[in-house]
């Protein structure tokens, strides 16, 4: 699935730059959200269904009526724990609301990101990541014994019976949240985003800055028009003037190799969210001077793994198998980078 996130341009606009340059996200606190109510549950069921428990195993060995009366103390600091750790990423699940357009995007003067949802979710580098449309309803959630019990086992019953239910006077948004370990910045592979969508009023200059910002990407760009004499938005696609090739991260430019374009191949990478490290296997064409291959390193952790504190990289030369060892290694650790070359397949090859 697809999912939608506008952006404001304008004033905002090298803020939101930055992020789809360095591929990352922002992931906000509850406090922040404009919706006052966001995390409002009711737990009396939960409440009785323990005093009821408790009522019948009072006579039971090691089953003190105190005992079972923690199991709510338990749940009132999970519900703190989640309502004030998580972090959340709101998408929509369309593009084409011209609400959406005029409360998020600046009055139609911003824009629109088009993320693949799963591809996005698989590379945020946590080891299990919640995320589900939102429940619109005018009912306030009850949590349950059994919402807590699943807490126990994988945690999304109550994760989204907390986080994951709104006023339906929100539900024109049709979100699709998605919930974090990190508030804050959070990094994914940049092939998650597929598409922008350039909004009605959006400024030209705006637009090419984007594109230029962004060439090489093979992203695809439309603009949002209305029919004559219609309430409704729909998209049209536009040329990319920078080129429409898919290059990125694809080669190493000149900037970097200052002699020639060096086509490479990224076949494996790996991130931990929690532990900030990063490891990323490369096939090259040809053999690189150690000086291209530190630069290169620089941009990865740039651009792929800026937030990661250790990053490992492997370069392996296009006639290896994948399963040898790497003909060169970069490792960065606390801002600085070590270049290793195997000295045995420089010798062989």
């Amino acid at each position: 699935m697809f999912g939608y996130k506008y952006r404001s341009g304008g004033d905002h606009l090298e803020r939101d730059l930055d992020c789809i340059v360095n591929n990352c996200i922002w992931s906000s606190e509850i406090q922040d959200l404009n919706d006052p109510f966001e995390s409002m549950c009711e737990i009396q069921k939960f409440t009785e269904e323990v005093n009821q428990l408790a009522a019948i195993f009072k006579y039971v060995n090691d089953l003190k009526t105190e005992n079972w009366h923690e199991l709510i103390d338990k749940l009132s600091t999970t519900i703190d724990f989640i309502t004030n750790k998580a972090g959340i990423y709101s998408l929509s699940q369309t593009y084409d609301n011209e609400l959406l357009w005029a409360h998020y995007a600046n009055s139609h003067k911003g824009f629109c990101i088009e993320y693949d949802v799963k591809l996005l979710e698989g590379t945020l580098g946590y080891p299990k990541v919640y995320s589900f449309p939102i429940t619109y309803t005018n009912d306030i959630p009850n949590l349950e014994l059994r919402d807590m019990i699943t807490q126990e086992s994988n945690g999304d019953t109550l994760v989204k019976k907390i986080l994951g239910v709104k006023s339906e006077v929100w539900e024109y948004e049709k979100e699709y949240r998605i919930i974090t370990d990190i508030i804050g910045k959070n990094s994914y592979h940049f092939s998650s985003l597929k598409s922008i969508y350039f909004g009605l009023r959006m400024k030209k200059d705006e637009r090419l800055k984007i594109m230029e910002k962004l060439k090489g990407r093979g992203i695809q760009y439309f603009e949002i028009v209305h029919p004559n004499k219609t309430f409704t938005l729909i998209k049209e696609p536009i040329t990319d003037p920078f080129g429409t090739e898919n290059t990125y991260f694809k080669q190493i430019s000149l900037v970097i190799s200052s002699d020639k374009l060096i086509q490479i191949e990224v076949y494996l990478i790996k991130y931990h969210a929690i532990f900030k490290k990063a490891q990323i296997h490369i096939q090259l064409e040809e053999k690189i001077p150690e000086d291209t291959i530190e630069a290169f390193a620089a941009v990865i952790h740039k651009e792929l793994f800026h937030l990661a504190e250790i990053v490992h990289i492997f370069y392996y030369l296009k006639n290896q198998n994948k399963d040898d060892a790497a003909w060169a290694t970069s490792h960065i650790k606390n801002n600085q980078t070590k270049v290793e070359l195997n000295q045995y397949i420089n010798m062989v090859n």
